[in-house]
Formats: C-alpha cells, sequence, structure tokens
C-alpha cells in the first residue's frame, strides 16, 4: 500500500489517473473472495514508473489496461480501500504480498501503490519502467462509504448526519486514505462534510509521503495533522508545506493526538482507520466510548 479526484484534479493530479469513474461509469461491482496463490488468476501487467515516495517508502505505478469487460482489474476497483496481491513474473518461490490501491478508481487503467521496504517486497523495490509483475484479482470490498452518504434513503436526521470525518492512518496506510479524498466514485467527498480531519502518523517529516498532495487536499476541505512518533524531529523539513497543515503533534503516536484533541460531536462523527492492529483497536475503544457510534468506525477489510 496510491490518484486523483474530481475535475480539479484533471487538471493538477496525477498524470496517471486524472480521469475518474463516475456514477454513471459504475455499472457493476465485483466482489472477490480471497484466494490461494495457486487458485488465483494472475494478470500479468507492466510497472510504469518506480520512484522515491518518501524515506523508506517507494512510489510505484502499474499500467493494468483500460478494458472494461466484467471482472477485469480496471472494472473491479470500484471502492476506496480495496487491495490486490502482487508478485514477480514468472517467479513461483516469491510469495505474493498485499498491497492497498492509493490512487481514486479511473479508466485510464493505471494503479498507485505506496510501498514499504521490507523484506517481503525488496524485489519490488527494485522494479524499473518496463518490467512485467503479476497481480491478483482485485480483493477485499474496500471502506463502506455508503454508511457516510448524507443523501442516501432513508434519510439520515439532521442532528445525526456524518458531516465530521476523521481519516486516522500510519505509515503506508496513508494511500487508501488518499484514494477516499480524491475519488468521484464511492468517495469521501470531502468538500461537502463541515469537519474533515487527517491524522497521519510516522516516525519524522522525512517519513511524510504525498506532501505534494497536501495543497489540493486543504483546498477541499481536509485539514491535515502529521503525527510523529519521534520527539527529536526537524520540523523545519514541513516549510514547503507549512500553509497546508495544522501543527504538527510531537513525540506521540496518533491514538495519543486523536485523544489530546478529543471528539466534538460524537453523534456526527464517523471514522476511516488504516494501521495496525493495536492502534486501530485503541482509536476503536477510544472512540466508542466518547459517542462515536461503532456503525461509523470503518475498516477496508
Amino acid at each position: 500500500t496510491q490518484v486523483s479526484c474530481h475535475s480539479y484534479y484533471r487538471s493538477k493530479g496525477s498524470r496517471y489517473c486524472g480521469t475518474q469513474l463516475s456514477n454513471r461509469s459504475a455499472k457493476c461491482s465485483s466482489h472477490l473472495v480471497m484466494k490461494t496463490q495457486m487458485e488465483t488468476d494472475w494478470n500479468v501487467v507492466e510497472v510504469v514508473e518506480n520512484s522515491k515516495a518518501a524515506e523508506n517508502l517507494r512510489y510505484i505505478v502499474i499500467k493494468v489496461g483500460t478494458t472494461f469487460e466484467k471482472g477485469s482489474l480496471c472494472d473491479s476497483y470500484r471502492i476506496p480501500g480495496m487491495f490486490v496481491q502482487i508478485k514477480p513474473h514468472n517467479d513461483p518461490e516469491t510469495k505474493p504480498a498485499f498491497f492497498a490501491i492509493g490512487c481514486a478508481p479511473n479508466i485510464q487503467g493505471y494503479f498507485e501503490f505506496l510501498v514499504k521496504e521490507a523484506d517481503s517486497t525488496k524485489w519490488f523495490w527494485t522494479v524499473k519502467e518496463g518490467d512485467k509483475v503479476e497481480m491478483s484479482p482485485i480483493m477485499g470490498k474496500g471502506f463502506p462509504m455508503s454508511k457516510l452518504d448524507m443523501l442516501g434513503f432513508p434519510a439520515i436526521p439532521e442532528d445525526s448526519k456524518p458531516t465530521d470525518i476523521l481519516l486516522i492512518a500510519t505509515g503506508t496506510g496513508v494511500a487508501p486514505m488518499r484514494a477516499c479524498i480524491e475519488s468521484m466514485l464511492n468517495g469521501l467527498r470531502p468538500e461537502t462534510r463541515r469537519v474533515v480531519k487527517l491524522y497521519y502518523g510516522c516516525k519524522n517529516p522525512s517519513h511524510l509521503a504525498y506532501k505534494d498532495r497536501f495543497k489540493l487536499w486543504k483546498g477541499d476541505n481536509v485539514s491535515i495533522i502529521p503525527v510523529f512518533s519521534e520527539s527529536d524531529v526537524g520540523l523545519e523539513a514541513l516549510d514547503d508545506v507549512k500553509s497546508f497543515i495544522e501543527s504538527p503533534k510531537v513525540g506521540m503516536y496518533v491514538q495519543d493526538a486523536l485523544k489530546l484533541d478529543g471528539i466534538q460531536d460524537p453523534k456526527k462523527t464517523a471514522v476511516l482507520l488504516v494501521g495496525q492492529k493495536e492502534m486501530t483497536e485503541t482509536v476503536t475503544q477510544f472512540l466508542t466510548e466518547t459517542g462515536v457510534s461503532a456503525d461509523r468506525i470503518l475498516l477496508n477489510f
């Protein structure tokens, strides 16, 4: 576990995924169950970019094709938070790894990923433009974004509409959050909300990905709150984006930052969570104790 949103993002967003799927083009949705490696129908796809996203993070773009045949990769990716497995081409010994798709659903046929270096992804870090890799069908149901639909039926009472949205992510978990923020189809539509806050946790400023998106997100009503676990960090590294972020939280984790800020209106609050199990469990407990409905604490699995 990366791309663009409305027409604004088409002109200033990713050069790969500028034109997105709209509700008009979303005629079908495919929910695929987990399969073993032997059962999976692997797709041979092509790497078009591998560049540095941040310290210890790579930004990798893969061309998956534009076919809208039902069940194809391009057709099946409809909801932010969905993921795939990826493995080397013609290498049965290397186990596939899971990656959340970090771009918004789009018709260009490109998927973007934020990849952290680990034993299971070392091979992926070295891929070059033109290299072939193998990708599974789309997996997971994504975030249940329909629960955040303020215009849905039956109508939600005014005093409990999900107008306040919290996005809480650590590390590469910010990738599916980006898809939620920027997606026209089944996305968050932050400009329609009263408050949208992204708590983005990582070690220090050098580990922040997507800094080139912060201005666009702020313009779409997203308040970005960097949370650094290290206490001795050089905040001057944020000078180029300080106009687009809130005051960083230093020497703490995202769950600590959330508790420090508190919940303004629990009845109108909904939360999207991506991160390690301990963090998500701690945050969920705090939110429910504060009065946030468990039905509005959304995970992508």
